[in-house]
């Protein structure tokens, strides 16, 4: 209400918290109800909250006669019926329970004409903690995406990515059977279901609200502005006359996305305007943080995790594959660890290490673990980030090639100690540069064994 007033706030809920919460903190609100139903009034613009009870209220209540009230005291009675304290007479509840034909009421046809008509007009909806199981409602959000190129959904469910992939992204129509999903098939021959306007414009949060409802604006709501500020600009950088052939980067567009979790905008800039590859290479801790992030936001839906981890696994800076041992030069003898890594300048054990360190902060601070569902592991969850770190601990500084043995003698077998030693003791008598070589490669053979013993346990 800081920034929006009236806030417009759709409930399929029946209780009356909101007209509570209201009641306690001097808040204004209308609900439809002057009196008598007066659904022009929402138009008002004095008012704090405009309330839309799209399934009717514990307080509303309809007459034979056909006459809507609102009452705060009534007499329940045996037959579902109660007892107007002013009129006396005889009401019926106006609620529409899960699963009951939605018969006409005048006002719960409003409250739905309002929903559209807002759905139409607004760029951005928070959905808190609904199922979109109401096939009229879904069909409200899926039509109006398809006139509304604007509107975006932060989706805010533990089941945030569930109920997204089974009631949103695909329409649902019983009139119309399908065999095959969508995704994956590429001929336009196979019987698939058809995909929705809401497809990629739903930011899932699989959070409950109460761990993000403090920053729904400040973190989710202005980094998607600034997101959409930023990837408009680049848009037309990629159009602007003789310099449209310059490298266009996409980077800082992508951090404000991360920062607001909308994933499938990733996806689609890095995979249509860049690609990994070159995230990697211009910014590769921007590119692993989300993964990362990713990779967390998903741990619920398992389609999501799996292409999360296959992507840290390809990406990732540690890889027993490209480790490489080498020494600084034949005078001082000290071995440093780097890491080959695609495009970039080889990365040294201690900037590894501090970027590691980084990344288990991420995991060990994402709100995902206040999810009653998801845990924390020995394996932090696949991603193995305690134990790289424990491995990159040895290699923060450089190791004097004399005490090479000594840091290792605990897992080498006593014969490859003493093969290991008499070929250090040749080279320092004689600096053979063969020798130097056989040494290099017998260590990264041993240092690769060893990282992939310690993210294998």
């Amino acid at each position: 209400m800081e920034y929006y007033r009236p806030l417009n706030i759709f409930s399929t809920n029946y209780d009356i918290c909101i007209e509570r919460f209201c009641y306690l903190r001097s808040k204004r609100y209308f609900d439809g109800f002057y009196g008598e139903w007066s659904p022009e009034r929402f138009e008002e613009t004095n008012i704090d909250i405009r309330l839309f009870k799209l399934h009717g209220s514990v307080t509303w209540s309809r007459s034979e006669t056909g006459k809507y009230t609102k009452n705060e005291i009534s007499i329940q009675e045996a037959d579902n019926t109660q007892t107007n304290m002013v009129t006396g007479e005889t009401e019926v509840p106006l609620i529409v329970y899960p699963g009951k034909k939605l018969d006409y009421n005048e006002p719960v046809y409003d409250v739905l004409i309002q929903l559209k008509k807002y759905l139409n007009l607004v760029k951005y909806v928070f959905v808190i903690g609904y199922t979109f199981r109401d096939d009229h409602l879904r069909r409200l959000f899926q039509y109006a995406a398809r006139k509304n190129s604007d509107l975006t959904i932060f989706l805010i469910s533990p089941s945030a990515h569930e109920i997204y992939q089974s009631n949103l992204i695909k329409y649902r129509d019983s009139d119309f059977h399908h065999g095959f999903d969508p995704e994956g098939f590429e001929s336009k021959g196979f019987d698939t279901d058809i995909f929705s306007n809401l497809k990629g414009r739903v930011i899932c949060l699989p959070y409950r609200i109460e761990c993000v409802i403090d920053i729904l604006y400040d973190v989710y709501l202005k980094n998607l502005l600034e997101g959409r500020k930023i990837e408009e600009q680049r848009e037309l950088e990629t159009t602007s006359g003789p310099d449209s052939m310059k490298i266009v980067r996409w980077d800082d567009c992508l951090e404000s996305y991360m920062k607001c979790e909308y994933v499938d905008k990733i996806l689609e800039i890095v995979e249509q305007r860049m690609s990994w590859e070159e995230l990697m290479k211009i910014n590769y801790k921007l590119g692993l943080e989300i993964i990362v992030r990713s990779f967390l936001s998903s741990l619920l839906w398992n389609r999501g995790k799996e292409f999360w981890l296959g992507k840290y696994r390809k990406y990732l800076p540690v890889s027993p594959t490209r480790i490489k041992v080498k020494m600084n030069n034949s005078t001082d003898m000290f071995l440093y660890l780097e890491f080959d890594y695609f495009y970039q300048v080889p990365l040294l054990g201690e900037d590894v290490y501090s970027y590691y360190s980084s990344l288990l902060q991420i995991y060990n601070d994402h709100i995902i673990f206040s999810n009653d569902k998801t845990s924390k592991t020995d394996t932090n969850n696949d991603l193995y980030l305690q134990q790289t770190i424990l491995y990159l601990e040895s290699w923060k500084e450089s190791i004097k090639l004399t005490e090479y043995v000594d840091l290792r003698k605990d897992k080498l077998e006593q014969s490859e100690l003493d093969t290991l030693k008499t070929r250090i003791q040749n080279y320092i008598a004689n600096k053979s540069e063969d020798g130097l070589r056989g040494i290099l490669e017998k260590i990264n053979i041993i240092e690769r064994r060893e990282l992939n013993l310690l993210v294998s346990k």
